[in-house]
């Protein structure tokens, strides 16, 4: 298990203590933030910056055809203009 440092203040403190005692959580203050945190990534797992590149499938005659060769400049393309097709 990794142990991040999250530095917070007293807005932050008050926050996951009001937080812990609505969901019922008696633990320490690493557990009601684990808690939080992974309900938040849960609600919003559709907005997370790092989803799996999802591939789809190309009919015939659809696409390049050299893509095996020059992926690198076709991902590169699609990362930074969006789908150059």
């Amino acid at each position: 298990m990794r142990r991040p440092t999250i530095k917070d203040d007293d807005e932050l403190d008050r926050a996951l203590a009001a937080y812990g005692k609505e969901h019922g959580l008696t633990g320490s203050p690493e557990e009601v933030a684990q808690a939080a945190l992974r309900e938040l990534l849960a609600a919003n797992s559709d907005r997370l910056p790092f989803r799996p590149f999802r591939f789809t499938t190309l009919h015939r005659d659809e696409g390049p055809t050299d893509f095996s060769i020059n992926h690198d400049r076709y991902l590169a393309e699609f990362w930074q203009e969006g789908d150059p097709r």
